[in-house]
């Protein structure tokens, strides 16, 4: 028998049979106590149902005369609780897993891996990419791991190779993600006199001693929070706060999910799919959105006094080609979130809370402290303080005249290159003499800025892919007595992607440290701003743009 293994969150094995009690479809068939030898208590629960019968079989059925009822198939689920004196474990089989996932301590199997998998040990991993707004999920193979982790990768699965006395525990080789999977097949029949029935009820005792030996590898990761514990219900009340305040600061940022986990599956939300969101129990609040954050806050503004909790909030996404890919699912369950709250970042995906470990944090900053080079204060670019409207804020368009206005530089802003009916900037300032394109952010809260770097990584893709996109063609609609022939094969050949970011005072600590001179990447604040940076960064270096941010800032006074 193969053995997949999951550490529980609860403390007892009481709390885990009310569980299954309450949960109402596992039944308890039986229990071993090996009180003298291993100090373990096994108790075994079994959930049998029908099955629906497969398509293919009702259809061969109006060719063929036979009776249905004599095949009705059964799928049989266990769940194996095994009760040592220091953790309790869950075995599934069959789909058990399901509910199993709920009674279980998510970080179990990334901790075992820090112990018994050396890095140089590795066979697979598995890791999401933490950029451009959403989790990207990467496989490699053996021939294909870095041998360090990337600034932005969060580790969540390892299979790889035990070495030394571990190879006879656990065998050869160990899975490791919410649980572990062991290379040891167990022979439970003894009557054969091959059998290692004692290994089995042994190797539970042998994790416990895993769980306290030292790490000898430490992964980026996220370290998972308990469900429904204090922590958790502090963080959807905190987010749901935020939502309904429609507050902008630098506490939160949030979005739709566009890559969903839902069971085995992978599902991406694309533009064209429907999007409704709908309060618990009232049909008549269902509504369409955008997919977007400022249509999910629009909706919680508008409905909040019908919503008390998080999980009020549900949502319906229906795409054209298939059936509902999610219905009746918590709005937690889609969205993405950072939040800062008691001094740390907290982030929501596939509706677990999490916090990364020191380690990630630790391999992106050393990543942004290289690109500090990077790095160039422009005191030529401030913006004077009287391009700004009634409120006091800084206009891009006046900003963006401004820069036209000084030699040698040519407006692109809002000239667009339309792709499937999307209007998208190569860029705001094109340089003639340094051959170099400037998009301008002004504005340095996360949101503005997440989005802003997206827009240059597609510009910088167009830029590529010029003749597919005929880049040339459609800014030539704009010749004029500034932008000529000559100028735009130099735009579309132009390998100078670089960012001209503009402190606008909306955020204190960034704009006093661009004023002095003296900001660094590292200062910002926003987890997901950094990311982005590094994925900016990447992208344009690896496509040979030659990337780089110029910090300016507006003039307050």
């Amino acid at each position: 028998m193969e053995l997949r293994i999951y550490k529980s969150h609860f403390s007892h094995i009481k709390e885990a049979r009310a569980f299954l009690e309450e949960d109402g479809r596992y039944e308890k068939v039986d229990e071993i106590a090996r009180e003298r030898e291993y100090d373990t208590h096994f108790e075994l629960y079994i959930e049998s149902k029908d099955k629906n019968l497969p398509d293919w079989i009702k259809e061969i059925k109006e060719i063929f005369d036979f009776k249905l009822e004599d095949y009705t198939p059964r799928q049989f689920n266990g769940i194996i609780l095994a009760e040592t004196q220091e953790n309790l474990y869950l075995v599934p089989k069959g789909y058990a897993y399901h509910i199993v996932e709920k009674m279980s301590d998510l970080n179990f199997g990334m901790e075992i891996a820090e112990r018994k998998i050396p890095r140089r040990r590795l066979n697979l991993k598995s890791s999401h990419f933490l950029l451009q707004n959403k989790m990207s999920e990467i496989a490699q193979y053996k021939g294909n791991l870095s041998d360090s982790p990337i600034a932005s990768e969060s580790i969540v699965f390892i299979s790889g190779k035990t070495e030394g006395a571990d190879e006879a525990i656990f065998g050869k080789t160990m899975d490791c993600s919410y649980s572990i999977a062991l290379g040891k097949k167990f022979n439970l029949d003894s009557k054969d006199p091959d059998n290692n029935l004692e290994d089995f009820f042994d190797i539970f005792n042998q994790i416990d001693q895993a769980l306290i030996s030292k790490k000898i590898s430490r992964y980026p990761r996220i370290n998972y929070i308990e469900r429904d514990s204090k922590i958790e219900q502090e963080l959807d009340a905190q987010l749901l706060d935020l939502l309904l305040d429609n507050n902008q600061s630098e506490k939160i940022f949030f979005d739709l999910n566009r890559i969903n986990l839902v069971g085995s599956r992978i599902n991406i939300v694309s533009m064209d799919d429907e999007v409704s969101l709908y309060v618990k129990n009232r049909p008549s609040t269902e509504q369409n959105i955008e997919i977007n954050d400022e249509s999910i806050s629009e909706y919680a503004i508008k409905y909040k006094d019908k919503i008390n909790k998080l999980d009020d909030i549900k949502c319906k996404i229906i795409n054209k080609n298939e059936p509902e890919l999610f219905q009746n699912q918590s709005l937690k369950r889609v969205i993405f979130a950072e939040i800062e709250y008691d001094d740390k970042v907290y982030l929501l995906s596939n509706g677990k809370w999490g916090y990364l470990t020191q380690s990630f944090f630790n391999y992106l900053d050393d990543k942004l402290e290289k690109l500090n080079d990077k790095v160039q204060f422009l005191n030529e670019f401030n913006s004077p303080n009287n391009l700004k409207n009634e409120k006091g804020k800084l206009i891009e368009d006046k900003y963006v005249d401004y820069l036209a206005g000084m030699e040698g530089n040519i407006q692109l802003h809002k000239r667009f290159v339309v792709v499937d009916g999307v209007d998208v900037e190569i860029a705001d300032i094109f340089n003639q003499e340094s051959k170099k394109l400037y998009a301008i952010k002004i504005g340095t809260n996360t949101a503005n800025s997440l989005y802003s770097f997206d827009q240059s990584v597609l510009a910088i893709n167009m830029l590529i892919h010029h003749e597919d996109f005929e880049v040339k063609k459609h800014l030539e609609k704009y010749i004029d007595g500034n932008l000529t022939a000559e100028i735009i094969d130099d735009i579309v050949t132009s390998r100078s992607m670089n960012v001209l970011w503009v402190a606008d005072g909306s955020v204190n600590y960034v704009y006093n440290g661009v004023a002095d001179g003296k900001f660094k990447l590292t200062n910002f604040k926003s987890f997901l701003l950094k990311l982005k940076i590094v994925d900016w960064f990447d992208y344009a270096d690896n496509n040979g743009f030659n990337p780089r941010i110029y910090f300016s800032k507006f003039e307050l006074e």
